[in-house]
């Protein structure tokens, strides 16, 4: 977003260095060039005050040892703007372990088994 009272002028360009344990598989955004090496997006055009860019997405693969929570941080800089105090935002994620199997199982019978009887069944259901 454009906070300041006057258009951008010249390349605006967005980085992200993700944490440990994320891994970028792709990012874009409507009118953006971006790279995944070195993880940035840019754009030329002006944008008049109080308005704002479309938005970037980025997609990263969560690595099965990442830690239990990152911090990933993105910092926005060109455009001629001369405060630099608010050009970065973070955006603090759990990773939650995944889940772990725990099986049950079942077994009945219908009425009662007869001494000699062939062919009695139990019946094991896995819910």
């Amino acid at each position: 977003t454009n906070s300041g009272t006057g258009p951008t002028a010249g390349t605006v360009t967005v980085t992200d260095t993700l944490p440990a344990g994320l891994t970028a598989t792709a990012l874009d955004g409507t009118g953006w060039s971006c790279t995944l090496a070195p993880l940035s997006c840019s754009r030329s055009n002006g944008l008049a005050a109080a308005a704002s860019y479309p938005a970037i997405t980025l997609t990263v693969n969560v690595s099965a040892s990442a830690p239990a929570s990152v911090t990933n941080v993105a910092t926005v800089a060109g455009g001629g703007q001369t405060n630099t105090a608010n050009d970065s935002a973070s955006d603090p994620t759990t990773i939650s372990v995944p889940g772990t199997p725990d099986l049950t199982l079942t077994k009945t019978h219908t009425g009662s088994f007869t001494q000699g009887q062939t062919g009695a069944t139990y019946t094991l259901t896995a819910p």
